[in-house]
């Protein structure tokens, strides 16, 4: 089983299309988890619709994404895990499939790592580009933890499909830092990466968020000195 994690704040214009992208997938035996995190529009009343298609944990406070990532994993019951942002869709049918079939050809990687597809908001799906462009690389390159780290082969972590480890108390593990880095650190313990030559995973961008914001030496800091700072958050690599 595949569980697909969608994480949920406030996201009533969106979360309907992330929903359906994932409900579609050609690959059967998934199942979907929607973790609100205390939405207080009409988010948890269009996940209702969806009946036992999907199943929504619900927050009793606002507690954060990383708090809502960690839930999801705790809740999940496949043997493969993969997240999906509120404000996000997939724009294949087979991502699912495709990473699957990668991850039984490759027993000894434990994850399975896509491009993103980026638009900005508002605009057509044609007009977005691939991020980032990483012309090291071919499909079914396996990637050991050593080069991934150095060599930064690090997207974001809704691109990857992680195999599911043994760990259950993440929270008390990661605490607050279980963002996008950490996850894929954490999974990359266990095995190697090998690396599949698609971008079906949208990554909508908006003036608002923190990517966009920052800027000067800020924006360096976020994009090339935190991961190296979250690479002694995780047991295997701390030394």
């Amino acid at each position: 089983m595949v569980s697909i994690i969608i994480t949920l704040y406030n996201k009533q214009n969106t979360i309907d299309r992330a929903i359906q992208s994932a409900l579609k997938q050609s690959y059967s035996n998934c199942e979907v988890i929607v973790v609100d995190d205390c939405s207080t529009d009409k988010s948890p009343e269009i996940c209702a619709k969806y009946g036992d298609k999907i199943r929504v944990i619900r927050s009793d406070k606002n507690r954060g994404l990383p708090y809502s990532r960690q839930i999801g994993i705790n809740h999940a019951h496949g043997q493969f895990i993969t997240f999906i942002d509120a404000d996000d869709y997939l724009k294949s049918d087979e991502i699912y499939q495709n990473h699957i079939d990668m991850l039984e050809s490759y027993p000894e990687c434990s994850m399975c790592m896509q491009e993103v597809w980026q638009i900005n908001n508002g605009d057509d799906i044609s007009e977005g580009k691939v991020w980032p462009v990483n012309g090291r690389l071919k499909s079914r390159d396996v990637i050991n933890p050593e080069r991934f780290i150095l060599e930064g082969f690090r997207a974001l972590n809704q691109c990857y499909m992680m195999r599911r480890d043994s760990v259950t108390d993440l929270k008390k593990m990661y605490g607050k830092h279980f963002d996008d880095t950490v996850i894929t650190y954490h999974h990359l313990q266990f095995g190697n990466c090998v690396y599949l030559d698609r971008a079906d995973y949208v990554w909508v961008k908006y003036n608002t968020s923190i990517t966009e914001t920052l800027k000067g030496d800020d924006n360096l800091v976020e994009y090339a000195l935190l991961p190296l700072h979250h690479v002694h958050s995780v047991p295997k690599f701390a030394r």
